[in-house]
């Protein structure tokens, strides 16, 4: 079963794409310098490619490609290459296209075109063949024909979505991400996370073009980027984070935005143990202030949300609500919950369990550290303890509902105008929910065995007690493009991953690899992939099926009894095994270690030039490090294990010492618990880090009976 992961509640709609400073440019000026937050592989804008998960926000963005139809600033749907269109019926949709559209290479875009690019988005694009569901493309002149395989009301609205900009599919995408559109530049060169060049199209069909050249600079930190903008070294900036806006608040600059259905929101992960209580959701719901957020860390710019669209919209507004920020209400659902601070250290606790929240976020939008800081300091005063971890590599712990409670975002939740949109993000590939499409099969069974036996004057018991259990993955709505990572057949708990084979050794190591696009500058030390699929790029397609988790139960469970009694003198040892399950070494304030974090002792393996024959862990960066950190069976280790639950010894007084009193009977006994873990990864499976430490306990105890 997948995880669940439902909106819990809107932070702030309506907030700007992004405000654009500018200084005022000579009118001879024709190069201009672009600073962008957002384009990066960490936004899943690697390049600019619309066909490649949430690129081609960059293709539109940056005046490479267009799309049939667009939206107005009033979110109303406008032609763009297309003329006009026609609904004929609920499956069938007629698209004419204008006159003297083309390619910046030359090449007419017409039906034919549209139809080669339709065709390769929805065979590559996992969303937008959910989304568009297209059964038959035909192409006439400057006609185009689609029949879809269901109703889609919507679908003029999804192909203004990004990811359908018209490229040419006969140019076809270069190696490095760089596709041929109809838009007013032309990109030549592109490296992710670093820039992209652009010039301007000759074969622009919709008007002159003003600026010959354009460089998009990545600068994902915000400061970086306003100073950036201060010292002259970019032109405008997008992304730019609320409190450096006062710095540019002058007669040099212009500020330009728009409102748009872009929300800060948090998902909520169904499968924890700590989320998955209502009580618990509804009091995050109601601990987090909103209003604060925009006033004052946002310098209102934007404002705090009632739902999860904004009010322009004819489903926004009060039609969709979340709760209001009401801290007294929030330990009240907490307290009946049984949710309490008994020990007086300010956090909640029930059934032993501290009240604590993982909070999963990003830094590349500027926003949501902030919100992260604010969401701690809030819910702190209901209570809760909320663990930030804000990182780059959080499309990959996102996958796996058992790093995380809480998952912080941003969205631009209806851009098609249609609220099916946002409810189709999780899945990604269609409305249709997973789980009603879904077969998994659990098989398994138990076994005891028992073995009683009188030596002498000691009565001796042995017992077996085990459960062997496999689960597997026998129908699944596959939506990945490469057979070896279909979950069918597969266990249901499986671990997916990157394979990797080792350290870059050199430079040239590095340049006669595939390239790896998954966060930060590749160095010699840094983890090196397998490409599964040959395409010279190490990215999420390249994940495999690693092992078996055993979440849901470990494949072979034991437990071990032994009993002796000699006169009134008992023994007993309790023993508890499990194998066959795997894990990862991923927690971030120990193995995970990169920037300014602290460093663990797991790091004196480091590589260096001189360890690199005997190097145990990658290099130490004060960078992001994001490429060594992606989950791969170079951090997954086995979880089989013994434990000594328990041993304790028993002596009953003789019963004829109570003989006509009212004690019937008196035992003394002294036990321990959690004596002894024998593993291997003895080590990873004992640790813990932010939390209470695992501790033997000793028992000398008396009982009576009357």
């Amino acid at each position: 079963m997948r995880a669940k992961k439902f909106l819990a509640m809107a932070i702030a709609l309506g907030l700007a794409v992004g405000a654009t400073a500018m200084p005022i440019l000579a009118a001879d000026k024709k190069t201009f310098v672009f600073g962008d937050t957002t384009f990066n592989a960490e936004n899943e804008e690697a390049d600019i490619n619309p066909q490649n998960t949430y690129a081609g926000w960059a293709c539109i963005r940056y005046g490479v490609g267009e799309t049939l139809f667009r939206y107005s600033d009033t979110m109303e749907i406008e032609p763009w290459i297309a003329k006009e269109y026609e609904n004929i019926d609920e499956l069938t949709w007629k698209i004419t296209l204008n006159d003297g559209v083309v390619f910046s290479n030359g090449r007419a875009c017409d039906g034919e075109a549209v139809k080669e690019s339709l065709e390769a988005l929805v065979a590559n694009h996992e969303r937008a063949a959910g989304d568009l569901c297209i059964d038959t493309i035909e192409a006439d002149g400057n006609t185009v024909t689609i029949k879809t395989t269901e109703p889609k009301p919507a679908l003029i609205n999804y192909l203004s979505d990004p990811y359908g900009c018209i490229i040419d599919m006969q140019a076809g995408v270069s190696d490095d991400g760089i596709v041929i559109g109809t838009g007013p530049y032309v990109a030549t060169e592109l490296v992710t996370d670093d820039h992209v060049n652009l010039v301007k199209n000759e074969n622009y069909w919709n008007g002159d073009v003003n600026v010959d050249e354009i460089t998009v600079r990545t600068i994902s930190d915000g400061d970086t980027l306003a100073m950036a903008l201060q010292a002259g070294e970019i032109n405008a900036a997008y992304g730019m984070a609320y409190a450096s806006y006062p710095l540019f608040e002058n007669d040099d600059f212009t500020f330009t935005s728009t409102s748009t259905s872009r929300a800060f929101y948090a998902w909520m992960n169904f499968e924890s143990p700590v989320t998955s209580d209502p009580a618990v959701r509804k009091a995050i719901a109601m601990g987090i202030d909103k209003d604060s957020f925009v006033s004052v860390l946002l310098n209102g710019y934007g404002y705090p949300a009632v739902g999860a669209f904004p009010d322009t919209f004819s489903f926004g507004g009060q039609n969709l609500t979340t709760e209001s920020y009401d801290p007294d209400g929030a330990k009240k659902v907490l307290e009946e919950a049984g949710w309490v601070d008994s020990d007086g250290d300010g956090i909640r606790e029930k059934d032993g369990q501290k009240l604590e929240i993982r909070w999963l976020t990003y830094p590349s939008r500027q926003e949501l550290p902030l919100l992260a800081e604010s969401a701690q300091a809030t819910l702190k005063e209901i209570g809760m303890d909320v663990q930030v971890n804000c990182t780059s590599d959080n499309n990959t712990i996102r996958k796996d509902p058992t790093l995380w409670d809480v998952y912080a975002s941003a969205m631009v939740t209806a851009p098609t105008g249609d609220p099916e949109y946002f409810f189709t993000y999780y899945p990604t590939a269609s409305f249709r929910p997973y789980i009603n499409y879904d077969n998994d099969r659990r098989m398994g069974f138990d076994f005891n065995v028992n073995y009683n036996k009188r030596f002498g004057k000691v009565d001796f018991t042995a017992g077996v007690t085990g459960t062997y259990y496999t689960t597997k993955a026998t129908k699944r709505d596959e939506l990945y493009q490469d057979k070896y990572q279909y979950r069918k057949g597969y266990a249901v708990d499986g671990i997916w991953g990157l394979q990797c084979i080792g350290f870059f050794k050199d430079e040239q190591d590095i340049i006669d690899s595939p390239e790896q696009r998954l966060g930060g500058t590749i160095r010699p030390g840094d983890l090196k992939y397998v490409d599964q699929n040959n395409d010279g790029i190490i990215d999420d397609k390249d994940q495999v099926y690693l092992a078996r988790g055993g979440w849901y139960g470990a494949p072979l469970a034991l437990g071990i009894n032994l009993t002796a009694k000699w006169k009134g003198l008992t023994f007993f040892v309790l023993g508890t095994g499990e194998f066959g399950g795997h894990a990862m070494k991923n927690n971030e304030s120990y193995y995970w270690i990169s920037g300014e974090d602290k460093y663990s002792a797991v790091v004196r393996g480091r590589w260096t030039p001189e360890t690199a024959a005997t190097a145990t862990y990658p290099r130490l960066t004060t960078e992001s490090g994001t490429n060594n950190f992606y989950s791969s069976d170079f951090w997954m280790y086995k979880t089989d294990a013994f434990r000594l639950a328990k041993v304790q010894v028993t002596y009953d007084l003789p019963s004829k010492w109570f003989k006509n009193s009212f004690v019937h009977g008196v035992s003394a006994y002294i036990s321990g618990s959690d004596l002894l873990t024998i593993s291997k990864e003895r080590k990873a499976l004992e640790l813990n880090v932010g939390s209470s430490p695992q501790c033997r306990f000793y028992n000398l105890g008396v009982t009576a009976t009357f």
